[in-house]
């Protein structure tokens, strides 16, 4: 499985324009905005940031997941334990899921 999407950094901008503000998920390499995240009543609150920052760290997670499924497949654990067995074929599934 191969992510096809835009790869690179991506980071939270918080836009005032001039009567609303708003938050944007973009890429400075890919020149790309990936989400508007609009405002209810005007106001950036933390759940939006959140909400942004999850996004905007997106890619990273997904290489991180892929890494450590990668890790958990070469543990003794692994090869012992019915319970990593379990856990590693839910993160397959997640991943699974999020590339197709």
């Amino acid at each position: 499985m191969e992510y096809k999407g835009i790869k690179g950094n991506w980071k939270v901008i918080e836009l005032n324009l001039a009567n609303f503000k708003q938050i944007c998920v973009a890429s400075d390499e890919s020149k790309s905005v990936l989400a508007h995240v609009y405002l209810p009543e005007y106001k950036i609150t933390d759940e939006l940031k959140a909400t942004a920052n999850l996004m905007a760290n997106a890619y990273e997670l997904l290489q991180s997941l892929q890494s450590a499924i990668i890790l958990l497949k070469q543990t003794t654990e692994f090869e012992v334990l019915e319970s990593w067995k379990i856990k590693t074929r839910e993160l397959e599934k997640v991943l699974e899921k999020t590339l197709t």
